[in-house]
């Protein structure tokens, strides 16, 4: 079963979403403070998070992801809240093509901001899958428009090999995020511990990442045409320091 189609219903729990929202809210409006985020795309979406908080800004929002589960429960999500979002069922990689396809309001070059966060990018398994897909975002921005992209510091991950992800609990179940370090890639586990009954009955679901380290994530997006960019550490903007940061983020535009 696909990692994320086995915890779509309990991704909030597993990834710790009380500590989420607020780092997410502060980031995209220090974001729309830097730049314009009137008509966004936000790829690899999940279940939403950030497609919300822009729609409650008052932005007119597109989101896509590959996982039909996750997008289910954005859509909901955002119904409940009576929030205005165009979702897309789309890879990143053929992400120009389904928004042209299906979004005609929205041609090419109409986004003035595109967000893919959450480490999502390491999903793509092979440079070249990496740079159709920022080749993607470049022919969908506008004029001025920027690409904004949230990963982790694989540079910092691949040079401790620290293995343990984070641990999340929630009432008799835990949450257990962990690496296994291949030849060229990096395996992303979730082992559930669900402690009921007097027993404890566990499941692992994985999945594979490719750990793009900074260096490689600039030079895609040089090669996709977005040679004015800057690298933050996290969701903060602060300075970046490949030895030290846990997170990358980019800020990538059309010069």
């Amino acid at each position: 079963m696909d990692l994320y189609e086995s915890i779509a219903g309990k991704y909030d729990e597993v990834t710790g979403a009380d500590g989420r929202q607020a780092p997410a809210e502060a980031m995209l409006a220090e974001l729309r403070r830097r730049h314009p985020l009137t008509r966004v795309l936000d790829v690899a979406c999940g279940n939403g998070l950030h497609a919300m908080i822009l729609a409650r800004m008052g932005a007119e929002v597109t989101a896509a992801d590959i996982s039909r589960p996750m997008l289910d429960q954005a859509r909901a999500r955002a119904e409940a809240a009576r929030l205005n979002v165009q979702w897309v069922h789309a890879a990143m990689q053929n992400i120009a093509e389904r928004v042209e396809g299906l979004v005609p309001s929205n041609a090419e070059g109409s986004f003035d901001a595109i967000l893919c966060l959450g480490n999502s990018l390491p999903h793509l398994l092979e440079p070249r899958l990496l740079a159709r897909t920022l080749a993607g975002f470049a022919r969908l921005l506008a004029p001025d428009g920027v690409v904004a992209l949230g990963l982790l510091n694989f540079a910092r991950v691949l040079d401790r090999e620290e293995r343990i992800v984070g641990v999340t609990r929630r009432g008799d179940r835990e949450f257990i995020r962990f690496y296994d370090f291949l030849e060229d890639l990096v395996r992303f586990n979730v082992l559930t511990l669900d402690f009921s009954a007097g027993q404890c009955k566990h499941e692992i679901t994985s999945t594979l990442l490719h750990p793009y380290t900074p260096a490689e994530v600039a030079a895609a997006c040089e090669s996709a045409g977005l040679s004015r960019f800057d690298l933050f550490a996290g969701t903060a903007f602060e300075p970046f320091d490949e030895r030290q940061s846990d997170t990358l983020t980019v800020i990538a535009a059309k010069p």
